[in-house]
C-alpha cells in the first residue's frame, strides 16, 4: 500500500486553483494515458466539478442507521439530479420509479414538492449547518456538489488522502479508491478513470456545528455535462397548481 499522503488545506487549495480550468475532454484524454493516484483523482474530480457550469446525474443511496430518528429525514433512495451554477439544483426522488417527491434549490431556499398531495413547502436554506444538512431537517448527501468549493462543502475540508488502489485505464473496473478524512466527512471515494467523476461516495457526514452526523453510501451514474433542457428545473405539473403548506403537512 502506498505511504499515507497528508495535505494541508492551504496546499490543497493552491493545487485546486491550478486545476480549476481543466476541461472534461482534456482530462479524459489524460486519464487514458495514465491513471491518477488517489490524491490526484480527488483533486481532478474536485476541479472538474467546480469548473462545470451544469451537470446532471443519478444517485442510488443506502442510508446508515444514524439517519433514523426524529432529527433527520431522507427524501428517497434514488434521485435524478440536475444543477446549474451558481445556485440552482433540482432533484426528483423515488424508490422504484415513482416521482412523488421533488426538490428545487435556488435563490437561497428549498422548495419541496409532494406530487400526490399537489402541495409544496418552502424552507430557507441553512448553509451554516453544512451542505448535506442545509435543507433544515433533511439529510441530502450530494448537495455539496453544487458548491464552488467541493473540497469544503462535500468533504468538509480534506485533511488527508490515503491511496488504497490505483485505477488503470485498461482494467474492467475503472475506478480509483481513496480514503478522505476531513472535519465534516470521513469515508471513501471512488472516481472513474474514464471521466474523473465520482462513482461512489461512502462515509459519514458531520454538520458544520458538529452536533449532527449521518452516514450513507451514494452511487453516482449517468453523468452529463450537457446544458439543462428547457423546463429542467420545473416540478412536473406542479408549478402553478401546488398549494403552499407547512413542511409537516407534506408527510415526508
Amino acid at each position: 500500500m502506498p505511504n499515507r499522503l497528508t495535505l494541508n488545506r492551504r496546499n490543497f487549495s493552491h493545487g485546486l486553483a491550478g486545476l480549476g480550468t481543466v476541461a472534461l475532454t482534456g482530462f479524459v484524454q489524460g486519464a487514458q494515458a495514465a491513471a491518477p493516484d488517489g490524491a490526484g483523482s480527488i483533486m481532478n474530480m474536485s476541479a472538474m466539478l467546480q469548473a462545470s457550469k451544469s451537470l446532471s446525474f443519478r444517485t442510488d443511496t443506502s442510508f446508515g442507521a444514524s439517519v433514523a430518528g426524529d432529527k433527520l429525514k431522507t427524501l428517497g433512495a434514488r434521485a435524478k439530479v440536475v444543477f446549474q451554477r451558481p445556485d440552482t439544483l433540482f432533484a426528483v426522488f423515488g424508490e422504484g420509479g415513482e416521482e412523488d417527491v421533488q426538490v428545487l434549490l435556488s435563490g437561497g431556499q428549498a422548495t419541496l414538492y409532494r406530487l400526490s398531495l399537489a402541495s409544496k413547502a418552502v424552507l430557507k436554506l441553512a448553509p451554516e449547518n453544512g451542505a448535506a444538512f442545509s435543507v433544515p431537517g433533511f439529510f441530502i448527501p450530494f448537495l455539496g456538489l453544487l458548491s464552488d468549493d467541493v473540497v469544503k462543502d462535500l468533504f468538509g475540508g480534506i485533511q488527508s488522502v490515503t491511496p488504497i488502489a490505483e485505477g488503470s485505464a485498461s482494467q474492467p473496473e475503472s475506478t480509483s479508491l481513496v480514503a478522505v478524512m476531513g472535519s465534516s466527512f470521513t469515508g471513501e471515494v471512488w472516481t472513474s478513470v474514464s471521466n474523473g467523476l465520482p462513482t461512489r461516495v461512502s462515509g459519514t457526514w458531520f454538520s458544520a456545528k458538529g452536533d449532527t452526523a449521518a452516514s450513507a453510501a451514494v452511487g453516482f451514474t449517468d453523468w452529463s455535462s450537457e446544458p439543462p433542457v428547457e423546463g429542467a428545473f420545473a416540478a412536473n405539473g406542479m408549478v402553478d397548481q401546488a398549494k403552499t403548506v407547512n413542511i409537516e403537512a407534506l408527510g415526508l
